[in-house]
């Protein structure tokens, strides 16, 4: 799906491309809560690859949800990757 997505990304609104990023978060959470590890580093390039694109609305939020942030952090954590992570 990332790869589909890629090849027509421009076309699409900003928040079309915020909610397509979602789902497929939401994928990787749940494949990952299935068992299936590999979701762990993809829900990891996802993360990353949203925020290169500088996708971080959800960051500028009042009120932050910290859960998240924890997210973010958290599965950095889990596959042992400190530096990829990183917001401009």
């Amino acid at each position: 799906m990332r790869k589909i997505f890629a090849d027509c990304y421009k076309v699409f609104s900003s928040e079309y491309k915020e909610e397509i990023y979602e789902t497929i978060i939401n994928y990787c959470v749940m494949r990952q809560n299935d068992g299936v590890k590999k979701f762990q580093y993809e829900l990891f390039k996802v993360y990353n690859e949203k925020l290169k694109l500088g996708m971080y609305s959800n960051f500028r939020q009042q009120q932050y949800p910290v859960n998240t942030f924890r997210d973010y952090v958290l599965i950095g954590i889990e596959i042992k990757e400190y530096t990829g992570l990183k917001i401009s």
